[in-house]
């Protein structure tokens, strides 16, 4: 069985209105994360070029390497973010884990370490790539 096909039905068992709350807890962590680290890639790259900052001279692969990449790596981490905030709110907790027990490969903390593993990857590489375009010219 392929991603798609784990998909498909993955979504076919959600039927509580409550995964719904899993949308702002993953998109509030995700906006102020990418926001955040983006701030912190203009203030380096400002402290290298002066003069350069994104509104005037914000082209090139270097600003889209600096723009871009940071959501790829914030991503992971806001589900993990997400995943944890619904959690810890107990009617929800209850209707998501009697959903999952036909789904073992989903339970909240299935979810979590497979979310992990995607981070270790996903985050050093974005956070490398946003760094070398943070250090290029714009």
């Amino acid at each position: 069985m392929n991603y798609i096909e784990n998909a498909k039905l993955r979504a076919k068992r959600r039927k509580s209105a409550w995964n719904l709350l899993l949308l702002p807890a993953i998109i509030i962590p995700l906006c102020a994360i990418w926001m955040s680290s983006y701030k912190a890639l203009i203030l380096l790259h400002s402290t290298i070029y002066p003069g350069q900052n994104f509104q005037t001279t914000g082209q090139g692969i270097g600003a889209i390497l600096a723009a871009v990449t940071p959501f790829f790596g914030a991503l992971p981490v806001a589900m993990i973010i997400g995943n944890f905030l619904v959690w810890l709110i107990p009617p929800v907790r209850k209707v998501l884990d009697a959903e999952a027990k036909q789904f073992p490969s989903t339970s909240f903390l299935n979810s979590q370490r497979q979310l992990l593993k995607f981070a270790y990857v996903l985050v050093p590489v974005s956070l490398a790539l946003a760094i070398i375009g943070a250090l290029m010219p714009w």
